[in-house]
């Protein structure tokens, strides 16, 4: 599902730049969240079942980390390369990683649940010398206990005692996506309808980005120091003060210092949720529920 989900993805921010009508370019770039929405959570989920338990949150949390930081290289991108050669050259800049995708399906393993259902002993014996270190036999058995979940997959988020979990999650999830996709979405045209300069509004949301890094990382770590629920509550409290100041037009330095942690404690507590949300499920319900 990640190799397939990365191929649509770059395909369809190639064929974006090549749009000649803005209905070609809405298609095309939807179909392209399509791809990136499909990587997420299958990454989340896999990362969550290869990282040691004490450190799960900070490898998710340094993993997902790539998202904004390719929001801060689309930033200084679009503030050298756009004025010069126009906005299709950057989305051809995103076509660029589909060079990784054979090289990811070559070397990044499945999960070994996966490898055992499908009875490909000498996939599971790769996985589990890389992980251990010790050599083991094609024709070993190996045995995976599994909850039988029959039905529709969304619908057993709501069982077992997880109904007021799955709906606070869902929540959490849509007002951090909505203040985090309109910063990054509408914050460059308003700060340009505002009267600053192309450059600075990119800068706007570089700040934005790095900050999102850098809440991501060190989120993930004090998760697992303190324990995710409370390092999401203090971040979206953070996050609504400087929200609210961001409001008050500051100046530019000041702006920049609060859109830092806007990000920081938006998208990068967003980062976090989703390692939190990744141990409360299930593995065989894992990245339906993070999705």
């Amino acid at each position: 599902m990640i190799f397939v989900s990365a191929l649509i993805f770059c395909v369809f921010m190639g064929l974006t730049a090549l749009s000649t009508s803005p209905a070609m370019f809405a298609i095309f770039r939807f179909i392209t969240g399509i791809g990136l929405g499909g990587l997420m959570p299958n990454n989340v989920a896999l990362v969550t079942e290869y990282a040691p338990k004490r450190l799960k949150s900070t490898f998710v949390a340094l993993m997902f980390s790539g998202h904004p930081l390719g929001g801060v290289l689309a930033s200084v991108i679009g503030m050298n390369v756009v004025p010069v050669a126009g906005w299709r050259a950057e989305l051809w800049v995103g076509v660029i990683p589909i060079i990784a995708v054979p090289i990811f399906y070559m070397f990044v393993p499945d999960s070994p649940g996966f490898y055992v259902l499908r009875g490909q002993k000498h996939r599971v014996a790769a996985v589990l010398a890389r992980i251990t270190g010790t050599q083991y036999g094609d024709q070993s058995e190996y045995t995976i206990t599994l909850n039988q979940h029959e039905g529709f997959p969304v619908k057993k988020l709501f069982e077992g005692h997880r109904a007021l979990s799955t709906i606070m999650f869902w929540l959490a999830f849509f007002m951090c996506l909505l203040t985090m996709y309109g910063l990054t979405t509408w914050l460059p045209k308003l700060m340009t309808n505002a009267g600053f300069p192309l450059g600075s509004s990119l800068g706007a949301l570089l700040a934005l980005n790095v900050g999102a890094i850098a809440g991501a990382i060190v989120g993930g770590q004090f998760s697992d120091h303190f324990g995710a629920k409370r390092v999401l509550i203090t971040s979206f409290i953070i996050a609504a003060v400087a929200m609210m100041l961001i409001g008050t037009r500051p100046d530019m330095v000041f702006l920049y210092i609060l859109l830092f942690i806007a990000g920081g404690t938006t998208r990068g507590s967003q980062i976090v949720a989703n390692a939190y949300v990744s141990q409360c499920y299930p593995e065989n319900m894992r990245s339906t529920g993070i999705g």
